[in-house]
């Protein structure tokens, strides 16, 4: 079974994991590990964000700042009472920067020392397709 990628491209697990490992290595000299995990419910990653660790997800529906929307981000932080997931998602600050009419923000999380521009909670209209969630540790 394939995972889908931007464009409707069904991509093999283990070609996304080595491209996902190639723009990291890219980006610094950090090293990280990339490990898929089981479910698609909000219990079965929200323990994945850490203080060393972000999760990649799929997902397609509504966040806060986005509608009907098919698309990957990354969850930097959590509000575990409200279940919601902070994320940092390159079209919100896309979609933002093109439309003059609107404000682009971010939101510092102190604990985790991230910022993020979106947030995906239980007030929103979503699924994420089952096992189309990555978390990424910083070793």
């Amino acid at each position: 079974m394939g995972i889908r990628a931007p464009g409707g491209v069904r991509a093999e697990l283990g070609l996304l994991v080595r491209s996902i490992e190639n723009i990291l290595a890219v980006v610094g000299d950090e090293v990280f590990t990339v490990n898929r995990l089981a479910g698609s419910a909000w219990e079965d990653f929200a323990a994945a964000v850490t203080e060393k660790s972000v999760v990649l997800l799929h997902y397609r529906g509504d966040f806060l700042k986005m509608r009907n929307f098919d698309h990957w981000v990354v969850a930097v932080a959590l509000a575990p009472e409200r279940r919601a997931l902070f994320l940092a998602c390159s079209v919100a600050l896309q979609k933002n920067s093109f439309n003059c009419h609107s404000t682009y923000e971010e939101t510092f999380h102190s604990v985790l020392r991230r910022w993020s521009n979106d947030e995906l909670s239980e007030l929103n209209h979503y699924v994420i397709p089952q096992n189309e969630v990555f978390q990424i540790t910083l070793i």
